[in-house]
């Protein structure tokens, strides 16, 4: 998948949770459901992911391949990349603790949307402004689960993360109205 599909996928995706969300009220997106997370709080955890995948795309690329090397392996396609991710996961994989949404009774889910949009916008400038089509299959960063991934991977799991989130909320919310 090219840089700009991937991008207009992780512009459609944040285009359908947004308004999706714009048609709930505050209540909807702050309660919790049978001890799942909120919708605010898988946005929160969104969030959480995105601050560090913005900060490792931002900078010099001499530091990435310094701290990381060269890939050794040609790169996965989008499929591989989810199915290497739930082999390793082996069921509902657990955020580290870094990563995990907290109670956020006290903040605005609108202010967490907006949050969540302006990382997303950041990511998105990062890709089209930073990095060529080859350079990411060049690079590497380390992923808490998958070890060492491609930027291209890594743009491959943002979408699949978001979008598993995103499917998440919609169960909760499911749930709720059953």
């Amino acid at each position: 998948m090219h840089k700009g599909e991937i991008s207009s996928m992780l512009i459609a995706l944040n285009e359908e949770i947004y308004t999706f969300l714009g048609q709930l009220c505050s209540v909807e997106q702050s309660e919790n459901i049978d001890g799942k997370w909120s919708v605010s709080q898988n946005i929160d955890h969104l969030c959480k992911v995105l601050v560090p995948v913005n900060k490792a795309l931002s900078k010099p690329k001499f530091l990435l391949r310094f701290a990381f090397g060269k890939p050794n392996r040609e790169g996965r396609n989008y499929e591989a990349l989810v199915k290497r991710y739930l082999e390793k996961a082996q069921g509902p994989a657990k955020a580290p603790e870094v990563y995990r949404a907290k109670e956020n009774k006290h903040l605005s889910p609108q202010i967490l949307w907006d949050h969540y949009q302006a990382l997303s916008q950041k990511l998105l400038k990062i890709i089209d402004r930073k990095w060529s089509e080859k350079q990411l299959d060049s690079y590497l960063v380390v992923h808490p689960l998958l070890g060492k991934i491609t930027i291209r991977e890594l743009l491959y799991f943002v979408h699949f993360h978001s979008d598993h989130h995103f499917t998440a909320i919609k169960l909760v919310l499911d749930q709720k109205i059953s």
